[in-house]
């Protein structure tokens, strides 16, 4: 576990200091870099990250602070759906509504109420917005 929180904290790129959905170790040096052959861009994949963090109780507050800080600079009606990691550009269209139920459980202020399955446009979208439902719900059993 405390490989995989090390390798999270040091697996943050650009200016917004996320993730990537795909990332590299160089096995000689243990060096982390982009994944080559890949777009260098924090979306479907990576989206997850903060998610799963929130949901195993292990979003520390230097980490939620930074999902925080990218959620809240584009705000609840304009995430977008990509970032690229490199450049800072930003997708043409904005995130789906599971990325906003995921960023609204991992640091953006909203007081949008979560989205709801009928909002989702598709599979992807419906399953995020699912497992924040799911993560809340445990919280709260706790």
């Amino acid at each position: 576990m405390r490989d995989g929180m090390r390798l999270i904290m040091q697996a943050r790129f650009g200016q917004w200091r996320l993730p990537p959905d795909w990332l590299s170790i160089d096995r000689r040096t243990q060096a982390l870099s982009l994944a080559k052959g890949w777009p260098p861009c924090f979306s479907y994949d990576a989206i997850r990250v903060p998610l799963y963090l929130y949901w195993a109780h292990m979003l520390t507050p230097d980490l939620r602070a930074g999902y925080a800080r990218f959620w809240t600079h584009f705000g609840a009606d304009a995430l977008p759906g990509w970032i690229d990691l490199t450049t800072g550009a930003r997708s043409p269209y904005n995130a789906p509504p599971g990325y906003l139920a995921v960023a609204q459980c991992t640091g953006l202020a909203s007081s949008a109420k979560l989205p709801t399955l009928d909002h989702a446009p598709d599979y992807y979208s419906a399953a995020l917005t699912l497992l924040v439902y799911i993560a809340r719900a445990e919280e709260q059993v706790k």
